[in-house]
């Protein structure tokens, strides 16, 4: 029954029960409901995980660019507590990097939800998950 929706730089969420859906709409209102508005580390952590979850591969420079984080800070100062913990990822051969991206290999498209999982910082520890796991 309930939906999440992207918009630019938020998320809505539909109202979980069938009875308080219908109430909406039958008050003429949106059956949100709840909202998230992104800030600007949530859009660039989004881009990137989009980008290897959807294309399997990630642009630094078209990162960069479009968000201007080579004139104060580079994607490698950016992202310098995520970057170590993709050496193990690339020494099991589930992704590639080299010097403007990060490709994920065919094996690693098996696990892409955690390899793109490095960005997140919104991940909940392991006891308290109530979504569905990887493995």
């Amino acid at each position: 029954m309930t939906s999440i929706s992207m918009l630019q730089d938020a998320y809505c969420q539909n109202h979980k029960k069938l009875k308080d859906f219908y109430r909406a709409i039958d008050a003429e209102e949106l059956p949100i409901e709840k909202g998230v508005r992104l800030n600007q580390d949530d859009l660039i952590r989004r881009t990137v995980i989009m980008e290897l979850m959807c294309q399997f591969q990630l642009s630094v420079a078209d990162l960069e660019a479009k968000y201007h984080l080579g004139f104060d800070l580079d994607f490698n100062d950016y992202f310098a507590q995520e970057l170590p913990k993709l050496d193990a990822l690339e020494a099991d051969g589930l992704i590639k990097r080299w010097g403007d991206g990060i490709e994920v290999t065919p094996i690693g498209r098996l696990l892409i939800r955690n390899i793109a999982s490095m960005f997140d910082t919104y991940l909940i520890p392991e006891s308290n998950k109530r979504f569905s796991k990887s493995l």
